[in-house]
């Protein structure tokens, strides 16, 4: 099952763009091949977060459905009787 804490991804995903800023920031001068391929890593990493996110967002929205869907089935039934 999907993991349902959404908010502290966005929230990981808030603090990861912040960090590249941050590192973009305090290098005054052109950075390095390091530098680049660490905010690349954390470019990378907040994509994934936002991905993550979406797929599991996607999950709730058909758990409920089937959750929805369940109920009508039930109430048709009871109806029937």
């Amino acid at each position: 099952m999907a993991d349902l804490n959404t908010s502290r991804l966005n929230d990981q995903v808030t603090r990861l763009n912040q960090a590249v800023r941050d590192l973009q920031d305090s290098t005054s001068e052109t950075p390095d091949e390091s530098l680049i391929e660490l905010m690349r890593q954390v470019e990378e990493m907040a994509r994934e977060i936002v991905r993550r996110v979406a797929e599991i967002e996607r999950e709730l929205a058909l758990i409920s459905a089937i959750g929805a869907l369940d109920n009508l089935r039930n109430l048709v039934r009871e109806a029937r009787e």
